[in-house]
């Protein structure tokens, strides 16, 4: 057999279930020129028995005595790899046909890249889920570390270069969270992308390591990669400064700590910011505006605190970062179309609160906000109730104002326009 091109890296551990498929996925690949190394990691059902009646000269197995683990399991595929790329393929998930085709013509056309992924589809027995996209932009994927790892797990990657490196093997002591520690531990001369489509499935099922019984040790791996890229960034964490830095990676985190200000918060993204100005760990302009839209994006997620939320932003250094602010409307424009008139605020966000602010500061006659989300179990923003979009009918205004920024904005005016025909509807253009 000649050298292969692309050494295929697929660990197993009890995954009869699941495994053909994961196998057949891989040879049906229309580049053909691969290696398949599977490391089974101590399986005890039989999935070794699945594999060994396979009858291809392109599988290589290899047998662990005993379960070592992910990182263990992956380091010996490596080891024993031939390729000049290596990609891995977990046991559970499926590649489409042209993965490994498009991701080596990648790689062969763009000699500056060194790491290639694509977007994911999520999948369950019964249909699709979500759909993951990753980043393209090698410094947007370097900056995200911080926070979340944005380069696709089942890429492709170059062998020699990474290996002389010394920068091949996984971090043994990892149990969880293995792609991203690897990521994590890339120096500037690594460059990264993902191929903007699905080329992976992705199998959500009750045996996955990211389910909730082992969340625990998911999150400890995970939170210990995000302390070492605020030291790489400049800054060694106090314990509280951990705990704030854990809301901008995940805003819901925010709910475990309800009393903590969210000034605290924009301090710490100024931080973050000004520490990276003087280590220039990541690329400035792009880790600036990143860590600006993650703290405005938290403030968005919790609107409905109102003025505890949006004072803080409205004193974050950074601010002018992002155009998300409502286009500037004249008072003039304002007070002609809505003096002497009972108005409704349709959107909770950001643009709904600035335009609030607006309202109030030129004493119109504000009667309530609608928000959309029929789900949500907010009832009041800063002394105004809010309401659903199904209440209009039993809380009649004048105008109702549609601050929603989405294309949703049209079909939401049409839709009231057609059940509310006595109430007139606007959006911000409509004052420009």
């Amino acid at each position: 057999m000649n050298t292969p091109k692309v050494s295929v890296i697929m660990p197993s551990y009890n995954c009869a279930l699941y495994i053909t498929e994961a196998i057949d996925s891989v040879l049906s690949q229309t580049f053909k020129n691969f290696e398949l190394i599977i490391v089974d990691d101590g399986s005890t059902d039989n999935t070794i028995e699945l594999i060994e009646n396979y009858n291809d000269k392109r599988i290589i197995l290899i047998k662990n005595e005993m379960n070592r683990g992910v990182a263990t399991t992956r380091n010996i595929g490596y080891k024993a790899s031939k390729g000049e790329y290596i990609v891995i393929s977990d046991s559970d998930d499926i590649n489409l046909p042209m993965k490994f085709e498009e991701q080596v013509n990648y790689l062969d056309n763009h000699e500056d890249i060194d790491i290639v992924g694509c977007h994911y589809q999520h999948f369950s027995e019964l249909k699709y889920l979500q759909k993951w996209a990753f980043s393209d932009e090698n410094e947007y994927i370097k900056s995200m570390r911080l926070f979340w790892n944005e380069q696709a797990p089942a890429s492709m990657f170059r062998k020699k270069k990474i290996e002389s490196l010394g920068l091949l093997y996984h971090d043994e002591s990892y149990q969880a969270a293995v792609d991203s520690e690897w990521f994590s531990k890339m120096p500037k001369e690594i460059r990264f992308t993902n191929i903007q489509k699905v080329l992976y499935l992705y199998r959500r099922h009750t045996n996955q390591m990211t389910q909730e019984g082992v969340q625990n040790t998911q999150s400890k791996f995970v939170d210990k990669i995000r302390e070492n890229m605020i030291v790489n960034t400049g800054i060694v964490p106090s314990q509280f400064e951990k705990i704030i830095h854990f809301t901008l990676c995940d805003y819901t985190s925010v709910e475990r700590y309800p009393d903590l200000p969210f000034i605290e918060i924009r301090n710490w993204a100024e931080k973050l910011i000004i520490a990276n100005e003087e280590s220039k760990f990541n690329e400035i302009n792009i880790f600036s505006k990143l860590v600006a839209r993650r703290f405005f994006e938290l403030c968005n997620h919790f609107s409905y605190q109102g003025n505890k939320v949006w004072n803080a932003w409205e004193e974050f250094k950074y601010k002018h970062l992002l155009d998300e602010e409502v286009k500037l409307i004249p008072d003039e424009v304002i007070l002609k179309l809505l003096k002497n008139k009972s108005v409704a605020i349709f959107g909770t966000l950001r643009s709904a609160y600035i335009l609030l602010y607006r309202l109030q500061r030129l004493n119109l006659n504000i009667s309530y906000l609608i928000d959309n989300n029929l789900e949500s179990s907010i009832t009041e923003i800063d002394g105004y109730s809010v309401y659903r979009i199904d209440e209009l009918n039993r809380k009649p205004v004048d105008i109702v104002i549609m601050t929603v920024q989405s294309n949703n904005r049209y079909l939401l005016k049409s839709y009231i326009q057609t059940n509310h025909k006595k109430i007139k509807t606007l959006l911000i253009e409509d004052f420009i």
